[in-house]
């Protein structure tokens, strides 16, 4: 993963505290700024080759988000259509993988650096809705979960 890919992967964890704080606070407006400040991110990113895949996560973890977000304020057909959305950017992650021949490994290099607590906790409820669903990558994002988790003990990190 790029240092260029790194910062990017901060400023879009600190556009998830800031939802966080906005939708604790009644205030759906700013949760839909930090959302759209995410894409702002996203879409203006120049994406390297090492970096598809981090990208591709923290895009599929801010979906995540707004799922859970707008299931959280009663609009579950919005919540629905997120989740949908989800699973589209699911099928596009591993089609990334089937160029390469072979999945990689939870917790893979490509993701060396996006561990923190806000991520693990994102990955835990796409493991969940993963299971909900029936998903054959169920296991996968599971075992992307433990790992991440693991990882943000063991340092502490606290973020």
């Amino acid at each position: 993963m790029t240092t260029a890919m790194r910062a990017c992967a901060e400023e879009i964890r600190q556009c998830w505290i800031r939802c966080d704080s906005a939708l604790a606070a009644g205030d759906a407006g700013g949760a839909n700024d930090a959302f759209g400040r995410v894409f702002e991110i996203v879409d203006g990113f120049p994406v390297e080759d090492e970096d598809v895949r981090a990208l591709a996560l923290l895009c599929i973890l801010t979906w995540v988000k707004v799922a859970l977000a707008l299931e959280a304020a009663g609009q579950n057909d919005p919540a629905l259509e997120a989740q949908a959305h989800i699973f589209e950017l699911l099928d596009a992650y591993w089609l990334l993988e089937e160029e390469e021949k072979a999945p990689p490994a939870p917790g893979a290099k490509e993701f060396e650096g996006l561990e923190t607590a806000e991520s693990a906790e994102l990955l835990g409820r796409l493991y969940l809705l993963c299971s909900r669903y029936g998903r054959k990558d169920t296991l996968y994002w599971g075992r992307c979960f433990m790992e991440f988790d693991r990882k943000t003990q063991a340092s502490g990190a606290a973020y």
